[in-house]
This record gives structure tokens, C-alpha cells and sequence, in this order.
């Protein structure tokens, strides 16, 4: 027991002193830890040009998703944002929103909510526009994408807003200009 006691004692001067010596610290300042983002990936998309004669790419920088569904969720949604400079036009309404994306062979299908077509401005030029920025959206951040069909609520769609027949999947075009 007479050992003991000189080691409890100094034990707890120990304590006190640690004690003591935590109280008498100022408080530090809060440290901010940055916080690092998620691996990025540059992705071109493709906008209607001011006179709407020609489609212009636009590149955007979006998360790096880990498979390709997601990813091309991920632009698809990001082409719905619009483009970032002023002299660009969206060509999909900020309104619609994507429902799903499917692959199937060499098929890609393209589900987006009724607002595709509620709120499209109209007019033939504003359907290939809508058509060819998310097709050649898609394929040029996709090699292995050739077709894109659209769906509007899980079904397929005659056209966006009367003038282009939306029954068939659509091909790249090569040529940034559009036809009239």
C-alpha cells in the first residue's frame, strides 16, 4: 500500500498539471479543411448558334461518374442547363426533365419528361436543334453511340412540335451546319 500511495499522488499531479495546462490554451482558430472535389471531366455540347443556322460546341466541365449510363445522365442534364456563354442558345427547354437513359444494342434511348414538348418554342429549325445538340451531344462524348431515339414519358413520340418525325432513332450529323 505505501507504494501505491507515491504513485497515485504523482499520478495525480500528472492529471492536474495536464489539466491546467489544456484551460490555459486560447482557443485556436478554426482551421477550414478545402474541400476537394470530385474528379472532373471535360465534355463538349453542343448549342444552337445565334442565328440558329448552325450548331457551336461548348465545353463543360461535370463530375467524373464511374459508369457510363450516369455519365451520360450527366450530360444529357447538363445540355438541359443550357450553354454558359451569351452568344450560345439552349435548344432543350430548362423546363424538361430527364426521366432515364436505356442502351439497348446500339440504340440509345433518350426518356424525357412532357415538358420536351409543352414548352418547345416550335418551328422546324427549333426541332433539329432540340435533335442534332442531343444527338451529337451524346456521340461525340460517346463513341459508342450511334442511334439516339427519343421517348416522352417512357413512350415513343411522332415529332417535338409537328415538324420532324421523332418514330426513328437519329444518326450524327457530321456537318455543324444545319439544313434548312
Amino acid at each position: 500500500m505505501k507504494t501505491k500511495l507515491p504513485l497515485l499522488i504523482i499520478m495525480a499531479f500528472v492529471l492536474i498539471g495536464l489539466a491546467l495546462f489544456f484551460l490555459s490554451q486560447k482557443e485556436k482558430p478554426f482551421v477550414r479543411i478545402p474541400f476537394i472535389s470530385p474528379k472532373e471531366i471535360t465534355v463538349k455540347l453542343y448549342f444552337s448558334s445565334k442565328d440558329g443556322l448552325s450548331f457551336v460546341p461548348e465545353e463543360h466541365r461535370i463530375p467524373k461518374l464511374g459508369d457510363r449510363l450516369q455519365q451520360a445522365k450527366e450530360v444529357i442534364n447538363e445540355l438541359i442547363k443550357g450553354p454558359i456563354s451569351a452568344d450560345l442558345f439552349p435548344t432543350i427547354p430548362q423546363q424538361t426533365q430527364l426521366k432515364e437513359v436505356y442502351f439497348y444494342n446500339d440504340i440509345t434511348y433518350v426518356d424525357f419528361s412532357n415538358e420536351l414538348i409543352k414548352s418547345h418554342p416550335g418551328g422546324s429549325s427549333g426541332e433539329i436543334q432540340t435533335i442534332f445538340s442531343l444527338v451529337n451531344t451524346l456521340t461525340s462524348n460517346f463513341p459508342e453511340i450511334n442511334y439516339v431515339q427519343f421517348l416522352v414519358e417512357g413512350k415513343e413520340i411522332e415529332t417535338i412540335a409537328g415538324h420532324i418525325d421523332t418514330t426513328m432513332p437519329f444518326q450524327r450529323r457530321e456537318s455543324e451546319k444545319m439544313r434548312k
